[in-house]
């Protein structure tokens, strides 16, 4: 008994042996080894890693082109119900908003595809292919009077391009269709 615990009577004495002891080391031990013996044997059959996404070589783009105006009273196309949100941006200047033209541009890498808007000027897109991530987002240029500009957009994803015209308005929303 050490000095210490002679004098002070609130330290326990425990007499251990040399093979309790010797137990008491290797368990902890042998424990982490099985568990990393194990870890290592489940790679194996564990979840597969996720395989590369194979972008595809082809997207699809639904093109609903709008004409916007101020009338006499409200008047909204019920084809425009889904972007009814949207279309509340224009609200205070224009008051009746009708589709002029619904078409589905189905184009392959590299391909172009075009729409007619009203004052016969053309909106056209061009996929320039995908861009890998999580999210996989089509890379598409899109041509419009005065203005060529390149975008990146996810499957569901929309937008709204504007060509003022006068007292009337022509918007374009473009959606790339989920596959």
């Amino acid at each position: 008994m050490s000095e210490a615990s002679k004098t002070n009577p609130n330290v326990a004495h425990t007499r251990v042996s040399s093979s309790t002891l010797a137990t008491a080391h290797v368990a902890p031990r042998r424990a982490l080894l099985f568990g990393l013996l194990a870890a290592v044997l489940a790679l194996p059959f564990g979840v597969p890693a996720a395989e590369a996404q194979v972008p595809p070589d082809r997207a699809t783009f639904s093109v609903t082109v709008i004409e916007a105006s101020k009338g006499p009273g409200p008047k909204v196309d019920p084809r425009l119900g889904d972007l009814s949100r949207e279309l509340q941006t224009f609200q205070k200047d224009y008051n009746q908003f009708t589709i002029v033209t619904q078409q589905a541009l189905s184009l392959a890498n590299g391909a172009r595809g075009s729409v007619r808007l009203p004052d016969g000027a053309e909106f056209a897109i061009t996929l320039l292919g995908f861009t890998p991530g999580p999210v996989l987002r089509a890379r598409h240029q899109v041509e419009m009077p005065r203005m060529k500009m390149t975008r990146a957009m996810a499957p569901g994803g929309r937008t709204l391009d504007v060509v003022p015209a006068g007292d009337r308005m022509t918007i374009i929303a473009t959606t790339l269709q989920a596959r």
